[in-house]
């Protein structure tokens, strides 16, 4: 078994194997063996199987990188897992120790807690905010403290206010604005905010809300589980209609080289003058529909028209910006 990790700048390889004596001393007198699995000795497999599930139960591979983990239930409870080297740690927003230490609920960016060894809420050393992902984290943080201070939390406000962001800046922002540290921003890929349910309601009608894309360049589109499938639109073995739709909008309103891209802001307010209306169409219709759904029942064949109609909005709307940016 193999295991890399990170140590400074270095990568270290780990392997541990199980191996007769012969060639032990073959790899101590060589510093070398070659290896097929044709040669694999079958008595070998259920003690690998073994190794495999004691590292595991013990954690002493460790990880290479700490991602985070979103989960949310079919009936609106969610909860936030945050990894490390070693170990993982769960954060509930109903558990009041997380909820007094996180006043403007569980938020996260790359930036994780576990795996800079601190707790949950302490400032982390200068060092540490160097970290881009970081700067994310305390934006995101302020914009939901403000929500919670007065300013509903919804999803009209997610969408605008939130996932688009940069650094509040786009009112009136500089004419090349440099987007890495941002919550939109020039790598970006892709945005979600999944809608849960009330207690009581049919999890059918959570909904998935997506933008493909940067999120200031692109148009949200609701999707849902029950549908069983989403457009051609939004679909594809690699790419979608509409993410290089989006990905060429993206290439051209930003300018510079490879290692300093800046976005052209000017351009912002007129390509928001028209996505941002055609998603409002899309947030109008996927409410109405839901309204409908929770009092009447769930209709899929209505799921996938509302769906079906979002995407083919986004995807006019962003094809215009194009036909127009010629």
């Amino acid at each position: 078994m193999v295991h890399m990790a990170r140590v400074g700048r270095h990568l270290m390889l780990t392997l541990w194997t199980i191996q007769t004596q012969p060639w032990y001393e073959h790899l101590i007198s060589c510093a070398r063996v070659h290896a097929s699995w044709q040669n694999v000795d079958p008595d070998f497999v259920p003690a690998y199987r073994w190794m495999v599930r004691q590292m595991r139960k013990r954690g002493v591979s460790g990880r290479i990188e700490a991602p985070i983990f979103a989960v949310i239930d079919a009936h609106g409870r969610g909860a936030t897992f945050e990894t490390g080297p070693r170990r993982h740690v769960m954060f509930d927003p109903a558990d009041p120790c997380v909820a007094a230490a996180c006043s403007a609920g569980v938020v996260r960016s790359n930036f994780t807690y576990t795996a800079n060894e601190l707790p949950a809420g302490e400032r982390p050393t200068d060092e540490q905010i160097e970290n881009d992902s970081y700067h994310r984290f305390d934006r995101a943080s302020q914009l939901l403290s403000v929500a919670g201070a007065g300013r509903k939390l919804d999803l009209a406000y997610m969408l605008s206010t939130v996932v688009r962001d940069h650094d509040g800046v786009l009112n009136a922002p500089p004419a090349l604005l440099d987007t890495r540290q941002t919550i939109s921003r020039l790598s970006g890929a892709s945005s979600i905010i999944i809608h849960g349910v009330k207690p009581g309601e049919d999890p059918r009608t959570a909904t998935m809300w997506v933008i493909l894309g940067e999120p200031s360049l692109s148009v949200a589109v609701p999707t849902w589980v029950a549908m069983g499938g989403t457009s051609q639109i939004v679909d594809g073995p690699e790419t979608s209609p509409l993410s290089d739709a989006a990905e060429e909008l993206r290439r051209r309103v930003y300018t510079g080289t490879d290692d300093d891209m800046r976005l052209d802001a000017a351009r912002l307010p007129a390509i928001h003058d028209d996505t941002l209306p055609a998603e409002q169409t899309t947030l109008n219709e996927a409410a109405a529909a839901l309204e409908g759904w929770r009092r009447d029942g769930v209709d899929v064949d209505e799921m996938r028209k509302v769906h079906e109609a979002a995407c083919q909005r986004a995807l006019k709307v962003l094809t215009g910006e194009l036909a127009g940016g010629q």
